[in-house]
């Protein structure tokens, strides 16, 4: 094989490989929609299964797109029962961005319906969980009664339409770079929600137990091979094989090694027995304080705990 045609074919080799590299990251991904429980806003007991109705209507609508994932509606109203909130507050949209984090859900699906007398008024928006923002909206007005079925034709219809020219398929390395960014961000936001004392807490435990997984290793390797080491340089010095330098050296080394192991472990330790106790730590009627207080040349120090 001549050198030139060598050339051809690993160019060739290499092309391909980015090629199919390339295809890769161009991988489409289906949008995951979350399709919450309609909103009865005042209340008719009358017309309370329409959110059912509108439900069912609107996923038959999407899913014959074939263009969406869609969460289990069994998952939908189990998470909402466990989170207590009402019909109301499930169409908030920081309610909305928590469900659809939770349940891994990019797309939200909300509505809410108004009826008085023989009047309704049915509105629908999805929402696009990553970047917040109302891309698709629909609102339509209607009588009750043999009507009703042809109004929620054309409500569901019409956001049909919407989302399937708002939310197509995206790439699947923005797909999972947006993914990465809300859920960061939902983690952070239960973190606000801890009292701050939770909150150190769980910052002293993660550094105190950063120590430990350096400090307990270091120390390991030093009593369980380096002290090998040691051994055999002290032997071969006491030979005569070995000046003493090389012997000191490896002592030292032996030495260092494990105050660094005791004292980043130990270190860790102590953070760590200060910062579980926060985690766990539920305030209730007690309170406990630390106080300083000055009586005559002395300065005292008071712990108190009161019942």
């Amino acid at each position: 094989m001549s050198k030139s045609l060598f050339i051809v074919i690993a160019l060739s080799c290499v092309i391909n490989l980015f090629g199919i590299e390339t295809d890769r990251s161009k991988e489409l991904i289906k949008r995951t929609v979350l399709i919450l429980p309609f909103s009865n806003q005042n209340n008719v007991d009358k017309y309370e299964y329409l959110s059912g109705t509108l439900m069912d209507a609107l996923k038959a609508n999407l899913f014959s797109l074939e263009q969406f994932d869609f969460i289990n509606e069994d998952l939908v109203r189990d998470k909402i029962n466990k989170s207590g909130l009402s019909n109301k507050e499930v169409i908030e949209l920081k309610n909305v961005r928590d469900l659809a984090l939770q349940l891994k859900a990019d797309v939200a699906v909300i509505g809410k319906y108004i009826i008085i007398d023989d009047n309704i008024m049915i509105q629908i928006n999805a929402v696009d969980i990553f970047t917040s923002d109302t891309v698709a909206s629909t609102s339509v007005n209607g009588k009750v009664g043999i009507d009703i079925f042809r109004i929620i034709d054309q409500v569901t219809g019409d956001i049909t339409e919407k989302m399937k020219l708002k939310l197509k398929k995206v790439d699947k390395s923005y797909f999972d770079e947006m993914s990465k960014l809300i859920q960061k961000e939902y983690r952070l936001r239960k973190m606000e929600q801890f009292p701050v004392t939770r909150r150190v807490g769980i910052g002293l435990t993660a550094g105190g137990s950063a120590l430990i997984l350096v400090g307990l290793p270091v120390m390991i390797y030093d009593l369980g091979v380096y002290y090998n080491v040691v051994k055999y340089y002290k032997e071969e010095y006491e030979k005569g094989n070995l000046d003493d330098n090389a012997y000191k050296t490896s002592l030292n080394i032996f030495t260092g090694l494990l105050v660094l192991g005791i004292t980043t472990l130990s270190i860790g330790v102590i953070i760590d027995a200060v910062g579980i106790p926060l985690i766990i730590y539920k305030k209730k009627d007690k309170k406990v304080s630390l106080n300083l207080g000055l009586y005559g040349n002395n300065v005292v120090l008071f712990f108190v705990y009161k019942f």
